[in-house]
């Protein structure tokens, strides 16, 4: 099968405890996965049939932005979102991304950023399915504290049915490296 390029949908945790800085990651995790997410996007973008999109998430999932080659919209619409809310949907998260692209015809990823603690909405494993029956596959950036045992499983079991996978980060630079390595080996350089 011919495929047209990539859509890449950047789910982002949006619950306040992505608000607290971490480490390096100042002045907080969310401020940190902006910073990433433009990176990785101005790569993807920067290929030919290259588009980007975003999803937010708190304790219920929202598209932001629809895929787009547009990388000022995307630079916009990063830089208005803040921390608003309880809980952590990411299974809502990856289910709305999948909507997104899934009948797209390219290469479809999602890439969940978030500090972990998923603790409302759909269950991941549950949102892995319908990833993998639209051909989409996911990875997750855990950034902050390492993510516990149970978590973990549950990356596993996400990650194990759609080809995709998770890399926890703690500190600036490590987050730019986990944002570089779920891109295709293509846009993986400028």
């Amino acid at each position: 099968m011919h495929r047209l390029g990539l859509d890449l949908v950047w789910a982002l945790d949006l619950s306040k405890s992505m608000a607290r800085a971490h480490g390096e990651l100042r002045p907080s995790k969310l401020d940190a996965a902006r910073e990433a997410v433009a990176l990785g996007s101005s790569r993807i973008l920067d290929k030919p049939g290259g588009r980007a999109a975003l999803v937010g998430f708190h304790d219920r999932a929202f598209p932001l932005l629809p895929p787009t080659q547009n990388y000022k919209s995307l630079l916009e619409t990063l830089s208005m979102l803040k921390a608003v809310g309880e809980g952590s949907a990411a299974g809502d998260g990856v289910v709305e991304a999948v909507k997104l692209v899934r009948r797209s015809g390219r290469e479809k990823r999602v890439v969940v950023v978030s500090d972990g603690g998923f603790n409302a909405g759909i269950p991941l494993p549950l949102a892995a399915i319908y990833a993998r029956n639209s051909g989409v596959s996911i990875h997750f950036i855990i950034v902050g504290d390492p993510p516990g045992e149970g978590l973990k499983r549950l990356l596993d079991e996400a990650i194990e049915s759609t080809g995709g996978s998770w890399t926890h980060v703690g500190r600036a630079e490590d987050l730019a490296r986990a944002v570089r390595e779920v891109l295709p080996p293509e846009a993986k350089t400028v």
